[in-house]
């Protein structure tokens, strides 16, 4: 019987240490001094993709940079729904992940939202440049 070795940790000198599973690597990353999520970043078993870590070193700085799209955002996807009050500038969600996508053939950070107002969904704000380029309404954490 064949059996798959398991591969190797990845130490990151700014990530720390990330682990193979589910076909990517996966560790945590800090948005702030009190939270860290997990996160996912694609590559082949045997290491990260260069170009994935460096975006996934990015991360926190995206993400401060982006508030005010994402609570854009955010709030737009909320409008419909008539009992959900709007968001503060304070009261943004956290994410619950952040992972690095190749969408339209560009990497990029997507950050996962559970919302109160939308309680069967995970929210995907798809960021470039600290700009919200897209909220996919469902997605499922990699």
């Amino acid at each position: 019987m064949f059996r798959r070795s398991k591969a190797d940790p990845f130490a990151d000198p700014e990530l720390g240490e990330l682990t193979w599973s589910r076909g990517g690597w996966r560790g945590q990353v800090s948005l702030g001094p009190l939270r860290s999520v997990p996160l996912f970043v694609p590559g082949s078993r045997r290491e990260p993709d260069s170009d994935a870590l460096a975006v996934a070193r990015t991360v926190s700085l995206e993400v401060d940079r982006g508030q005010a799209s994402i609570r854009a955002a955010l709030d737009e996807h909320r409008a419909p729904y008539e009992d959900a009050a709007p968001l503060a500038a304070d009261d943004t969600p956290p994410p619950t992940y952040a992972a690095v996508i190749d969408l339209d053939g560009r990497l990029t950070i997507e950050l996962g939202f559970e919302v109160s107002w939308d309680e069967e969904h995970t929210l995907g704000a798809r960021l470039r440049d600290g700009q919200v380029i897209e909220l996919n309404g469902s997605v499922l954490e990699p």
